[in-house]
């Protein structure tokens, strides 16, 4: 039996994984609250819906604001980092959105 009820961090949460991920936490017995995070105002929008259905809470943080993550994480029982870049620059390196979150 699991003790825990609290929501659930899912950072990467536009993605597909993401959108699955909170659908299904939503549909659980008894439901569970998503803290869904994304890294832009347009990956915000294009999970609004979802996340208005599932009553998930929505958050756009930077994956290198350690404040706003810990923030975001307030309350959580646990957290699933699905966040994937398809192309590495400068300015977004893979071990800043992978290991360093």
């Amino acid at each position: 039996m699991n003790d825990l009820a609290g929501p659930i961090l899912v950072t990467g949460a536009n993605g597909q994984l993401g959108r699955r991920l909170i659908r299904r936490l939503h549909a659980s017995t008894p439901p569970r609250r998503a803290h869904a995070v994304v890294r832009s105002r347009r990956a915000a929008d294009s999970i609004a819906s979802l996340c208005e259905e599932s009553g998930a809470a929505l958050r756009i943080v930077d994956y290198r604001d350690v404040a706003g993550l810990t923030d975001a994480a307030k309350g959580c029982d646990a957290a699933v980092h699905l966040v994937g870049i398809l192309k590495e620059t400068r300015s977004n390196p893979y071990a800043d959105a992978h290991e360093r979150a």
